[in-house]
This record gives structure tokens, sequence and C-alpha cells, in this order.
């Protein structure tokens, strides 16, 4: 009674809301803005410090003495903080409702982050088809007569056998060595860690995409560097020797199945039941101070009106009896009774 801010373990619940309220809104608020995750927290900040001072503010006045604020003026802004409690989380509830609307679509939106990764995978494929057609290609010149016949090519050597085959395992180093191997195995492992299990409550997926997007150009910019340089000899050939391209656009496409996952981050939608149950739930959790704290005793207030009574309590100073002044007769009746009393004991023994 008469406790200003009690801490209760309503508080744990409370605090509790606050936490999940955060969570809920940080990861709305980085779909909102497409993975920009400073934004995001710099929202979720605004909206905690928002739900703290609008629901624990009501609680302090509720249980103030009028020591430092008055009464009067306690239950005015009281009644302002509680009356308008529910606009202000209506209104911090946008992020929040935005994930339950994201996350309805999870099963979409997993399908094609899988879909897009995956489709990268065939740009490896192409590469090395392009790489054995141009090795085919120079094997058949080099075995040719055109090229039995260049002085240029095989001037001065005996063997011509075993130039032709150092100048082929030269070409094959070059397209499909040792750093073509190592760009593809760190690729595909990349994306198969990526595959792992990726969801909606992940939030860090949207950066994943953005990281895989920029991934992917950067793959086939390392493979068309691989393919760039045309060998003399290949020059030699007189065939039109051109480096890698993704003409199957690959890439682009992988690209554009990821970037279909933004109609979903940014798709402004009705909140889901879900949503709505969440956001009861948190409420009521975050009213809890205020319902248990008791209005100290000295307020006449009620958050609707005033209280008629004090609980049975007088706000007028008690009167004590006077026990040291006697009524009249009282003298005399207390003599005789003290005499009775005494001749009554005394009687009670005979001898």
């Amino acid at each position: 009674m008469n406790k200003f801010l009690k801490f209760s373990w309503s508080h744990i619940f409370t605090f509790l809301a606050v936490i999940l309220m955060a969570y809920f809104s940080f990861l709305g608020a980085s779909y909102w803005t497409h993975g920009n995750f400073f934004v995001a927290g710099i929202i979720t900040a605004i909206i905690v410090v928002l739900l703290i001072f609008w629901f624990v503010t009501p609680q302090m006045l509720k249980g103030t003495s009028g020591q430092f604020i008055t009464l009067k003026k306690s239950i005015q802004l009281e009644r302002v903080f509680i009356f308008t409690c529910p606009v202000i989380f209506i209104l911090s509830l946008g992020p929040l409702v935005h994930f339950w609307n994201v996350h309805d679509h999870n099963n979409e939106i997993v399908t094609t982050f899988k879909d897009g990764i995956n489709a990268s995978t065939g740009l490896f494929d192409l590469y090395e088809n392009y790489a054995n057609q141009r090795v085919d290609a120079f094997d058949g010149f080099l075995n040719s007569s055109l090229a039995a016949n260049n002085a240029a090519l095989f001037g001065g050597i005996s063997s011509k056998e075993v130039q032709r085959e150092v100048m082929k395992q030269g070409l094959t180093d070059k397209l499909l060595g040792s750093n073509f191997t190592e760009l593809k195995q760190k690729s595909i492992q990349w994306i198969q860690d990526a595959n792992q299990e990726p969801s909606t409550w992940n939030v860090f997926l949207l950066g994943n995409i953005k990281e895989i997007k920029e991934a992917m150009r950067a793959w086939r910019n390392r493979l068309v560097d691989f393919s760039s340089p045309i060998l003399k000899a290949e020059q030699l050939a007189g065939s039109d020797t051109k480096p890698f391209d993704d003409d199957r656009g690959i890439i682009n496409n992988a690209v554009g199945i990821l970037d279909k996952l933004d109609s979903y981050y940014s798709s402004m939608e009705a909140p889901k039941p879900a949503a709505i149950g969440f956001a009861i739930a948190i409420f009521c959790l975050l009213l809890f101070p205020y319902l248990l704290q008791t209005r100290h005793s000295k307020s006449v207030y009620r958050l609707l009106g005033r209280r008629k009574s004090l609980g049975g309590m007088s706000m007028a100073p008690e009167v004590k009896p006077d026990t040291c002044q006697p009524a009249a007769g009282d003298d005399a009746s207390s003599g005789n009774n003290a005499d009775n009393g005494t001749e009554n004991d005394f009687g009670m023994f005979k001898l």
C-alpha cells in the first residue's frame, strides 16, 4: 500500500513484451527497408522508448503521493497517457504487422530464394562447355595440315607431337586450371550453405540475397577474365576466338528470380490474424504494471471521476478518548465497586 512505482512480477512480463516487440519490429522494419539494418535499428529504438515511456509513466502517476506533483495534475496526466496509449500502440504496430505479412508468404519466399541461387550454378556448367569447345577447336587446329605447314607455329621444334600437347595443356590449364576449380568449389559451397534452412525468421536472409547477387556478377566477371587472353597460337589458327560470354543470361535470370522477392517485402496487406492476436497479448502485458499498481490513499481521484470514500478511512483526525477525567458519579461507583470487589475477594476465603 502506498508504494510508489511498485515493482512486481508484472514488470518481468512487461519487459518480455518490450523485447518481443523490439524483435518483431526490427524484423518488419528490415524487410520494409529492404535490409537497411541501420534504419531498422533506429525505428525499433524509437518504438521501444515510446512504449516504455507511455506505459510505465501512468503507473508512476497512479502511485504518486503528491510529493513531487500535485494529485490533481497527476490524475490529469494519467488520464492522458491511459486514454492515448491504445493509439500510440496501434501506431507502433506498423513494422510488426508488416513482418507477419511477410512471414505469411514464407514458403513462397524460401522456394523463390532457392530457385534463384540454384539457377546461378548453371554459370559454371556453361563456362566448362565453352572451355572444352575452345580446347577441342584448338586441338583440332593443331592436328590439321594448316598447322603442320605453319612455320611460325612449329618452327625449330623437332617434335611437333610434344609441342601440340604442351600448347593444348597450356590452354586447358588457363581456362580450367586451379583458379577456375577454386572459384567453382567456393561458389558451390557458398550456395549450399545459403540453402541451409532459409526462413523469414532469419532477417539476415536479406543480406544474403544482396551478397549473392553481387557474388554472381563477380563470378561471371572472373570467368570472363580467365578466358579473355587469347593465345598467339590461337590467333595463328585464324579462328574467331572470343572470351566467355554468358549468352544464355544465366546470371541475369538468377538475379531476376531473386528480385521477385522484393514484391513480398514491399507489399502492404491487411493485418493477419496472427499479428492481431500477438498485438493484443503484447498490449495486455504492457498494461500489467499499471493495473496492479495501487493508488495512493491520499488521492481522492479515480481514473474516471472521484472516489466517494477512501475504503472506510476518514480524512479527519481521530479523536482519542480522555481517560484522565472520569465522568461524574464514576468515583463513587468505582469506589463502591472496588470495595465490593475487595469484600467479595476476601469473602471467598473462610477461616
